[in-house]
């Protein structure tokens, strides 16, 4: 008789069965909250060392050439210059200061670099950039490295201090156009469309202003985002690399827009304005 009772109460009743699978229930929508928080810090870590990687490579062309690359520059010498033409875009010229001189030097020059993904030029956190080639996800600061804005920067030029100066921003690789990294002609004040710069309007520096947004999705989205533009995708705040090489969050509490006088964001982009920062910074 004993053995009967016992084997009648081997196994779970259905309603034991569905407190389980009620437990397992709440414990994977306790997990994957905190699973995706874990993801999303290690993008944002690995986009700020893409940060960090580019702002070496900047300062070690510095060291080589005594100036910062200058967007638009005219190569001369090197083995794709005759397929690729000379006007060269930062990005280009930093490849052999990121350990990509292997790219660097291909004879075809463009004919690869618009079909070839640079890892340290893609964000994580870049919805759309996928397995497109020849785009970025970050923007050189105009003022520092546009030629319609000064022959050549270097570190004695930027009398704002490069701790204060914005070097390059996060962008949104694909808004409408791509954002390519082997396009160089650019002129201030315009959207920079598909070369690798990001939005400041005017041209003196009494008019200069430029802003940032935070949060935006791709075409079609809400916020949308809008061409040329310094934008992150994640939500709280955006990547910045300074021109001193160190890389820093930008939350939306920054000042944003208006005229150089009133906006960290646009002080902080010039490089040169004798502006002091705000307290929003």
């Amino acid at each position: 008789m004993k053995s009967q009772v016992a084997r009648k109460r081997a196994g779970f009743t259905l309603i034991e069965l569905l407190v389980v699978i009620a437990i397992i229930a709440i414990l994977i929508g306790l997990l994957l909250p905190a699973v995706q928080k874990v993801r999303e810090a290690a993008a944002r870590m690995t986009s700020s060392n893409n940060l960090k990687q580019m702002g070496v490579g900047v300062h070690n062309y510095h060291d080589s050439n005594m100036k910062f690359p200058t967007n638009g520059f005219l190569v001369t010498g090197a083995p794709w210059s005759a397929a690729a033409g000379t006007a060269t875009s930062v990005h280009v010229q930093i490849l052999p200061y990121i350990e990509q001189g292997n790219l660097y030097n291909l004879t075809a020059g463009n004919a690869v670099w618009s079909s070839t993904v640079v890892k340290p030029f893609i964000d994580p956190t870049d919805t759309t950039a996928g397995s497109t080639g020849g785009i970025t996800s970050y923007a050189w600061n105009p003022l520092v490295f546009a030629t319609s804005t000064v022959s050549f920067t270097n570190l004695t030029t930027i009398s704002d201090g490069t701790s204060n100066t914005i070097m390059q921003a996060q962008r949104v690789s694909i808004c409408g156009t791509n954002c390519t990294f082997t396009l160089s002609a650019y002129t201030l004040g315009s959207a920079p469309a598909g070369t690798a710069l990001f939005y400041v309007g005017g041209t003196t520096q009494a008019t200069y202003t430029s802003n940032y947004h935070i949060g935006v999705k791709p075409i079609g989205g809400t916020p949308q985002c809008q061409v040329g533009y310094a934008e992150s995708q994640q939500a709280g705040s955006i990547l910045v690399s300074m021109c001193d090489g160190s890389v820093r969050g930008v939350s939306s509490g920054v000042s944003n827009g208006g005229l150089a006088n009133v906006s960290a964001w646009t002080s902080a982009c010039t490089p040169s304005g004798g502006d002091i920062l705000n307290s929003t910074w």
